[in-house]
């Protein structure tokens, strides 16, 4: 990353915690009736936390999976939890506003206040207990839906180019499994068991299915060996993290294909169907790799098709698969927000969100994920295995 985005980066990121801070240990801290001294300390312990989370940054790569990722993840849940306090003291706020503006207005046609001001007075520092303990509850409920068995989602896509011959294809999507550190052996089982339940004809991984250097992480990723379908799989930006062009053909020993700007023909009665795929192109430092993602190289050698689809680990890559003429996109990596409230963010910038959606021709189709990355919560967005059923308009 050049040295002005890097500080753009840093002071905007400065600039945005700093008022993070402020609201939130006003709005608690100052609310409590404790001693002075004790409220400088929350207050300190607040501004640290910032430089906590750079050097956490610094380290996260290289040392997380050996040394540090007990404490990372629990950093992580704890700046969440205070992610849920500033949340709902906003909604605490907002109510108090409009309790201000309905008290000004009857007082000024009535000359009464319907809420007397003590009464506000008293209930402030009893809400931040109430905020706090609701905060927890949140924290416990999402750890909860975070590690739990992903649930199946079943869609129906309805597309008329597609042809009647593969008219009722059964496509697994999972994507950002990101097993490494806190995600391991078990949650993989878990996927593998779900799957296998399922009629379907082949698996789809659209990357990030691991998180951490491969000689640890693939004792974890066995499991995948028991799949009864193919699987195909196409790198998200995690797997560059942990320098995938040097070990990425380890996965072929556990039966994964592997797409990387290749692709995989399937012929029914004439008509062919593609299944391609495509490397991510960020990397740690946020540059692009030297080979970038190319949906068009991707199908060099596949000659004439009737139908096309691409893995690509972000939904972002529409625009050039568009161009590249596919007609059906298998995506991740946004995980759909994650948990709420991030989650509210989906329904203003919806390329960060998860479903089917259309970008001129190209339906794309991007899943929540199989896992999660950072704090281990999910709250009211919990971790999916997607079935897409495929059909032509023209079925009877």
């Amino acid at each position: 990353m050049p040295l002005y985005k890097y500080i753009i980066f840093i002071t905007i990121s400065t600039l945005v915690y700093g008022i993070f801070v402020y609201y939130l240990g006003s709005r608690t801290i100052g609310l409590l009736p404790l001693k002075p001294r004790i409220k400088k300390l929350l207050w300190l312990l607040l501004l640290c936390l910032l430089f906590i989370i750079w050097i956490l940054r610094r380290f996260d790569r290289f040392y997380r999976y050996d040394h540090i990722e007990v404490f990372m993840t629990a950093f992580y849940t704890f700046m969440i939890f205070l992610l849920f306090i500033a949340f709902l003291s906003f909604i605490r706020d907002f109510l108090l506003i409009l309790w201000k503006t309905i008290n000004f207005i009857t007082e000024k046609l009535f000359q009464r206040k319907i809420f007397p001001a003590r009464k506000i007075n008293t209930l402030l520092p009893t809400s931040v207990y109430i905020i706090f303990f609701l905060s927890i509850l949140w924290l416990v409920t999402g750890l909860i839906q975070a590690f739990s068995t992903p649930h199946l989602k079943k869609v129906e896509i309805i597309d008329s180019r597609l042809p009647e011959e593969f008219s009722g294809l059964k496509i697994i999507l999972i994507s950002d499994m990101h097993i490494g550190p806190t995600l391991k052996r078990s949650s993989v089982e878990k996927i593998v068991r779900v799957i296998n339940s399922i009629d379907h004809d082949f698996v789809v991984i659209a990357g990030d299915m691991v998180d951490g250097p491969i000689n640890k992480v693939f004792p974890h990723l066995k499991p995948l060996m028991k799949l009864k379908k193919p699987v195909f799989f196409s790198p998200g930006n995690h797997e560059l993290y942990w320098n995938f062009s040097s070990w990425g053909h380890r996965l072929e020993s556990l039966g994964i294909n592997v797409l990387t700007e290749s692709f995989k023909s399937f012929e029914k009665s004439g008509k062919k169907l593609v299944l391609a795929g495509i490397t991510d192109e960020f990397r740690w430092s946020g540059g692009k790799t030297k080979r970038t993602r190319n949906p068009v190289r991707a199908l060099v050698g596949s000659g004439l098709s009737d139908y096309r689809i691409l893995i690509a680990h972000r939904p972002s890559v529409s625009d050039d698969a568009k161009k590249a003429d596919y007609n059906l996109m298998l995506s991740g990596h946004t995980h759909g927000g994650q948990f709420f409230p991030l989650t509210i963010l989906t329904y203003f910038f919806p390329s960060l969100g998860h479903g089917l959606t259309k970008s001129g021709n190209l339906l794309v189709y991007t899943t929540s994920g199989a896992g999660f990355w950072g704090p281990p919560i999910r709250f009211l967005n919990p971790p999916e295995i997607v079935l897409i059923t495929l059909k032509s308009s023209k079925d009877k």
